[in-house]
């Protein structure tokens, strides 16, 4: 009878259309993210279904290209979540910074299986599904937001890649065999370069100039109403855990040569050559005389091509491009651009509403789980037992862990 009641209550709530907060609000969560005033006036139905998961094998033109982008940006995040494995102590404890000023005292932790890779996902995979539905041709009053110039460039080619036909969205690069689940298909690497772009923006005025915290207004629409404290939070840490492998994978294709650090990683157990780079190529020897008054020479080449670790023979001179940064320094550079406190873009607010929920979460009464019914019968959420019931649990607990210890 209950949970009837609250489906009608939450059908109820989602044929509404959405009210404009008022400055009184007594709820400070709906204050700070000021989500009823940007979604004033629409139904919240279509929200919810604006950000739902595509049908297996849609008939609409329009939702096969959202399936096929759902299903891209899961294997973005995976093939992400992988190079953020190899990575070194260095760079993921970069990659998780959120202020200029800050030490992490904890890198960036990749260790997600099949199922926490799909639920972390998920969110992203809404924000794209939501930002394809509203692109094209709707009859359903959707919220408003804007794009970037180059927001609109990433997206017309990723919208173009998802429209071709099955199949036809761009092959790996060819590679060796060792190598393949390392590569991106051209759409993978169109969803890649959106993703950041979301990331990449900075605001003039309002947060709301943000295509990505619009998308997260609409996430924070539940099927029983607005997300509350304790669970909007949880959304929030996913999308910027896996905002932040976005940004080292999208690092590592901006080194001079990717490839060279990817057969570092894969082939290690089989003596990889590594390539090894000195720091600063033009620093004077002792003997070349320090305080002389010499004039300084013309910086040249290199005396000698960088060598592999493994073998007296030098591997063949790297040509780098002067305008493309190393790995680790792309990601510092990137990370100091728009993904910590004080870049005034998309990440510095999902990064303020993450830290005021949690504060108002533990800051408030939660609403209580436990009750009675009669004398002896508990009620736990969704559960029923007696004293005795709970007695012979944790007897049969104690007995089973003696067991298990010997």
């Amino acid at each position: 009878m209950i949970q009837a009641w609250e489906q009608v209550q939450a059908q109820a709530k989602a044929d509404q259309a959405i009210q404009a907060s008022q400055l009184t609000d007594a709820n400070p969560w709906l204050r700070m993210t000021q989500w009823a005033d940007y979604l004033q006036g629409i139904q919240a139905r279509d929200l919810l279904a604006s950000m739902a998961a595509p049908e297996e094998d849609p008939m609409d033109a329009t939702e096969q290209g959202v399936q096929v982008i759902w299903d891209t940006m899961e294997q973005v995040a995976r093939k992400s979540q992988q190079m953020v494995q190899h990575c070194g102590q260095a760079i993921r404890v970069e990659a998780i910074r959120s202020e200029k000023g800050q030490t992490p005292h904890r890198p960036l932790l990749a260790y997600m299986d099949e199922a926490a890779i799909k639920k972390h996902v998920q969110p992203w995979q809404q924000i794209l599904a939501f930002i394809a539905r509203t692109q094209a041709p709707h009859d359903w009053t959707s919220p408003r937001y804007g794009m970037t110039a180059r927001q609109r460039q990433k997206w017309r080619q990723l919208w173009q890649l998802a429209s071709q036909a099955p199949g036809s969205q761009g092959s790996q690069a060819a590679v060796p065999g060792d190598l393949e689940a390392w590569a991106m298909t051209a759409i993978e690497k169109a969803c890649l370069e959106f993703c950041i772009e979301l990331l990449n923006q900075r605001h003039r005025s309002h947060e709301y100039e943000s295509a990505l915290v619009c998308a997260m207004a609409v996430l924070g629409q539940g099927e029983a109403g607005w997300r509350d404290p304790e669970s909007y939070p949880p959304i929030l840490s996913r999308v910027i855990k896996v905002a932040r492998f976005m940004v080292v994978q999208k690092a590592l294709w901006m080194d001079p040569n990717p490839w060279q650090i990817i057969q570092t990683w894969a082939r290690k157990d089989q003596s990889a050559e590594w390539v090894l780079a000195s720091a600063d190529d033009q620093l004077r020897e002792i003997d070349e005389g320090y305080g002389s008054n010499d004039p300084p020479s013309t910086p040249g080449a290199p005396s000698s091509p960088p060598s592999s670790i493994h073998s007296d023979d030098p591997l063949p001179a790297v040509h780098i491009r002067p305008s493309r940064r190393p790995f680790q320094e792309q990601v510092t550079w990137m990370m100091h651009q728009f993904m910590i406190c004080g870049t005034h873009g998309p990440m510095e607010t999902l990064l303020d509403w993450h830290t005021y929920g949690l504060k108002v979460h533990y800051n408030h009464t939660a609403p209580g789980h436990v009750t009675w019914m009669g004398e002896d019968q508990l009620l736990y959420q969704q559960m029923a037992f007696t004293m005795g019931d709970f007695q012979g649990f944790i007897h049969g607990l104690v007995t089973a862990a003696r067991e298990i210890l010997g």
